[in-house]
Parts: C-alpha cells; sequence; structure tokens
C-alpha cells in the first residue's frame, strides 16, 4: 500500500476501522480481476466520506464500472454538471488540501 493511501486511511477513519479500511483497499480489484490502481484506491477513499460501509460499497463497485468510482472521488455536482474539482493519480499530499 502506498504511504499517502495509508496515512490518508488513518487520517480519516476511527483507529477501530483502520484494519478493515486497509484491507477493502489492499484487496480491491477492477472488473477484469486486475487489481486496482492507485487512482481507484484513493477516488473510493475520497468517495467513502470516512464510512467504512460506503467504502465497502465503492470497493465493489470497481468490480462493475472503476469510472463511477472515479466521478464519487473526483467530481462535484450531477448529469451533465459534473466538474472535476481534484486529480486522484497524484498522490493525497498533492492532490488533496
Amino acid at each position: 500500500m502506498l504511504p499517502d493511501i495509508e496515512n490518508y486511511i488513518e487520517q480519516t477513519f476511527p483507529p477501530d476501522e483502520h484494519s478493515r479500511a486497509k484491507a477493502l483497499v489492499e484487496g480491491a480489484v477492477m472488473e477484469d480481476g486486475s487489481v486496482a490502481s492507485p487512482r481507484c484506491q484513493r477516488a473510493a477513499l475520497v468517495g467513502s466520506q470516512g464510512s467504512i460501509d460506503q467504502l465497502e460499497y465503492l470497493v465493489g463497485l470497481l468490480k462493475i464500472d472503476f469510472r463511477d468510482v472515479i466521478v464519487a472521488g473526483e467530481y462535484e455536482g450531477s448529469g451533465q454538471n459534473l466538474r472535476r474539482v481534484v486529480d486522484l493519480t497524484e498522490p493525497f499530499s498533492s492532490a488533496v488540501s
């Protein structure tokens, strides 16, 4: 696990949920069975807004359509009014303020 992702988990989730959140992110896979990219891992974390249930949902959604997870983490708005507010291809220290 990349250090920025681990740090984000430790800063965002309650201490008793750290190990579960890390396990979810480390086990995240795409629809083709490949390991989820750091961007997708970060998007699931940001989109979860610190909720372990939402993180579990978003990690599961990566297996169906990763684009929905990217939207949850990087965009605000809905429909045709989506606006990208963060680039999660970059580590959290430079992508999220």
